[in-house]
C-alpha cells in the first residue's frame, strides 16, 4: 500500500467544499453575464476609392472584436474598420 504525506487527506476532506464554492462563483458569473450584441449600424456602405471608417458599438461591455471576409483594403483596429474601398463587392 501507497504512504500518503498527511496533509493529502486535509485536502482530500476539503475537496466538496472547494467544489461547491467554485460551482457557485461561476453560477453567480454565468447568471449575470449577457453576451454583447452590436447595436451601431449593421449595414454600411463604402464608396469606391475614398477613405471608409466604420465604429463598431456594442452593449453589454464587449471584451473584444473579430471581422471576417473584409476586403483587404479594410482593416479592423479594436472597435473600427478603417481603410480605403479598392474592391468592389459584398461582404459579409
Amino acid at each position: 500500500m501507497i504512504s500518503l504525506p498527511p496533509h493529502f487527506y486535509r485536502w482530500l476532506r476539503a475537496l466538496p467544499l472547494l467544489l461547491a464554492l467554485f460551482a457557485s462563483a461561476v453560477s453567480a458569473v454565468s447568471a449575470d453575464a449577457q453576451a454583447p450584441v452590436i447595436i451601431s449600424e449593421c449595414e454600411v456602405v463604402a464608396v469606391l476609392g475614398q477613405s471608409f471608417h466604420y465604429e463598431i458599438q456594442a452593449d453589454n461591455q464587449a471584451l473584444g472584436y473579430s471581422v471576417t471576409n473584409l476586403p483587404h483594403s479594410i482593416k479592423c483596429e479594436e472597435n473600427r474598420l478603417i481603410g480605403t474601398a479598392l474592391e468592389l463587392g459584398q461582404y459579409f
